[in-house]
């Protein structure tokens, strides 16, 4: 029986590209560097802040000093933006007070900050989330799962109880590796084709699909 879903975040739940390429653009502009596209920004996420940073910068080296510049700046613009476009993809509202009201644990496993994945959850899901995880300093991101096995302890999550949910090849992976089934869904930013050949248990394009996974025990019904 499936008793709890760990959904990540940007792709799966929220639509926040346009906030996170705005946050980068205007640092970038204020170290003189090229701006990065929407459509670049989706491919440098998911593996971390400092990996989106370095790939934003395509190449470009700074020093110590001027990169924690840099991050400090995008991490104050993160706060600033976060919420100015991202919203729920269409059908994420439906899914989660469904799932909530048949006694399904929600929970969050994002490589974003983790004040700002808390931030977001509590401001676009209020009293939905059991508990939410993002990316701790000095802790690797995913697809490593060493803080997020804390978490499923501190939480009492059995992993056969359990479903993974993302948008990305790095879920399929951090699923993987937590021994914890995975449904990818279609609708994010990594095309269906490729979500496929991670070979994940599901892959599903509309959230409703997804409920039917749950509510069966993960029968495709």
């Amino acid at each position: 029986m499936i008793k709890n879903v760990i959904f990540d975040l940007d792709g799966t739940l929220l639509d926040s590209i346009n906030d996170i390429a705005k946050a980068l653009n205007d640092v970038l502009v204020m170290f003189n560097l090229p701006t990065i596209s929407n459509m670049e920004a989706i491919s440098f996420i998911g593996n971390g802040t400092d990996l989106l940073i370095k790939r934003a910068l395509k190449g470009k080296n700074l020093s110590t000093s001027d990169y924690q510049t840099f991050k400090t700046l995008y991490m104050d613009r993160q706060i600033k933006f976060q919420l100015a476009n991202t919203k729920p993809f269409q059908g994420i509202n439906e899914l989660l007070h469904s799932l909530k009201q048949s006694d399904v644990r929600l929970f969050v496993y994002s490589n974003k900050p983790h004040e700002f994945a808390e931030l977001l959850i509590e401001a676009c899901f209020p009293h939905l989330f059991s508990g939410t995880l993002g990316q701790i300093p000095g802790a690797e991101p995913k697809p490593d799962v060493t803080t997020f096995i804390a978490f499923m302890n501190e939480h009492k999550i059995m992993a056969f109880e359990s479903l993974f949910v993302g948008d990305s090849l790095v879920d399929i992976v951090t699923a993987r590796n937590a021994n914890i089934p995975v449904a990818s869904v279609g609708w994010g930013y990594v095309s269906s084709n490729l979500l496929r050949a991670g070979k994940p248990d599901y892959l599903v394009n509309h959230p409703i699909e997804l409920l039917n996974i749950v509510t069966s025990n993960g029968r495709i019904m």
